[in-house]
């Protein structure tokens, strides 16, 4: 959705940018859960299999809104904005993290 919006608003560059992020995400996701696969596992109340590292949520989440933040702190031309658009996206990053212990499909590291 993004690189589309990018792509209307003739920021190309970001729309690129973008594709790159997430394609690279997602390969560094798959890579990082195959050698885990077996040293993470547990099972779920309802039986469903589950690992706890590394959250595909969390790792999408850092690198959409790390991108998404850099690109449009780019283009603010104040420190204030600048300030707040890392500030919100470090926000969200957290929050999302923090959800998947919350909701008990993954668990902090001991």
């Amino acid at each position: 959705m993004s690189v589309i919006v990018f792509f209307r608003l003739r920021w190309r560059r970001a729309a690129l940018w973008m594709v790159v992020t997430i394609l690279g995400a997602l390969v560094l996701d798959l890579s990082l859960n195959m050698p885990f696969t077996g040293l993470a596992q547990f099972r779920s109340r309802g039986g469903a299999a589950y690992y706890s590292f590394p959250s595909g949520h969390s790792l999408f989440s850092f690198c959409f809104y790390g991108v998404l933040a850099g690109l449009l702190a780019g283009r603010t031309g104040s420190r204030l904005g600048r300030v707040l658009t890392w500030t919100l996206a470090a926000l969200l990053v957290a929050a999302i993290g923090l959800s998947r212990i919350y909701l008990g499909v993954h668990y902090p590291a001991t």
